[in-house]
């Protein structure tokens, strides 16, 4: 049972309210997406939080009892959750603490999570039952340079068969609540060519015609609803904060609040404003990178993440502006669902330096994950692609 954890989970839990202790509450109060989320029991959980004078959500989700099954199973929810959340300060002892290069700090993110993963997996048998937690990575192939890419890094989350969760992440180093500058000189010397990049591809792939008909504090307008592009802020140590999110979207409005200039729509680029002006307030509307993944992106039915076929995976990786620079994929186990396996999802064609975690091992190529499990024509039912 994941009880067998309590002390790890405790642990974890002093340890993020330590390096959380900055007053933050307030910006993240009217966050839209913050209980959208259908993977926890929301009205349990407040019941016996009221009953035991205990308003601390995060720590009662240590109990698998707090998820619902209906789309995984409430062990393997709750393995995740953790997971994610010893992932980030895993990532925040060893590379933001040392305030490493961001490029670093995205590299380190997955190795942690797969090593986690295995450590909370393993403590469940019910667990392995169901499937094993199947993780993935590559880099998508191109000629160009980040630059000219749409993100740093996609996340991929397969919900059905053949559907799929995917966000798409743009990292940035930041300080709490400091106004933190976006800017990117490309090419052209069009300096918010990186903005203007995540905003097509939010327009082209994503859901936002209904942003503006929403009844909301115009100060928070717009703050998760881009479902596909989000900037993930890696905050300096001096900060005590773990990362957090902000939409591109929001990104824009803060922009256009100060300068009157809006890039949201295909090719906006009508107006420049000065390199001054494109800076954002990493907290004004944003929440926590690990929670968005773990309960919105997991959740099918959520607006985090945009839901794809196998097909639009493959015109997202193919298309030479909205790829992102490196895929990360998170299978989780299911008993009743049929969620493939990343062979089959990501054409080859499209990626290179693969590599797949399954098992508690790092397989480094198709071929030798194919040595350890092989894939016959006729493939039984009874020994079924992992």
């Amino acid at each position: 049972m994941l009880s067998n954890v309590l002390l790890i989970v405790l642990l974890l839990d002093l340890k993020r309210e330590k390096l959380s202790s900055q007053p933050i509450g307030m910006w993240f109060k009217k966050n839209l997406c913050r209980t959208t989320t259908n993977l926890i029991d929301i009205p349990q959980i407040a019941y016996d939080s009221l009953l035991d004078e205990d308003l601390d959500t995060l720590s009662r989700l240590n109990n698998e009892t707090y998820f619902n099954a209906s789309y995984f199973s409430s062990e393997a929810l709750c393995a995740l959750f953790w997971a994610f959340q010893k992932t980030v300060l895993d990532h925040w002892d060893l590379f933001t603490r040392t305030n490493s290069f961001e490029e670093t700090q995205n590299a380190s993110l997955f190795a942690y999570l797969s090593s986690n993963l295995n450590l909370l997996s393993c403590l469940d048998e019910t667990i392995e039952a169901s499937g094993d937690f199947f993780l993935y990575s590559a880099d998508c192939k191109s000629d160009s340079t980040e630059s000219r890419l749409g993100t740093d890094f996609g996340i991929i989350v397969p919900v059905a068969d053949d559907r799929y969760k995917v966000a798409l992440f743009q990292a940035k180093k930041a300080n709490f609540n400091t106004p933190t500058s976006i800017e990117r000189q490309s090419p052209g010397n069009s300096h918010y060519q990186q903005l203007t990049r995540m905003l097509d591809i939010e327009t082209a792939w994503g859901s936002i015609e209904n942003i503006d008909q929403l009844d909301v504090v115009t100060e928070y307008k717009g703050s998760l609803l881009g479902a596909l592009c989000f900037y993930v802020f890696w905050h300096a140590p001096e900060s005590y904060l773990l990362p957090t999110i902000l939409s591109a979207i929001q990104a824009n409005h803060q922009i256009e609040e100060k300068t009157g200039v809006s890039y949201l729509g295909i090719g906006s680029v009508g107006s420049s404003v000065p390199k001054s002006a494109m800076e954002i307030v990493p907290l004004r509307g944003g929440t926590w990178f690990s929670e968005a993944i773990s309960l919105l992106l997991a959740d099918p039915e959520t607006n985090f993440g945009i839901t794809m076929t196998k097909e639009e995976i493959c015109a997202l990786l193919a298309s030479k502006t909205a790829k992102p620079r490196q895929i990360l994929g998170v299978r989780i186990p299911s008993a009743t669902l049929n969620l493939g396996d990343w062979r089959d999802i990501i054409p080859e064609n499209l990626v290179e330096n693969e590599k797949f975690f399954l098992k508690e091992k790092t397989y480094n190529s198709r071929k030798e994950l194919d040595l350890v499990n092989p894939r016959d024509k006729k493939r039984s039912s009874d020994n079924p692609t992992p």
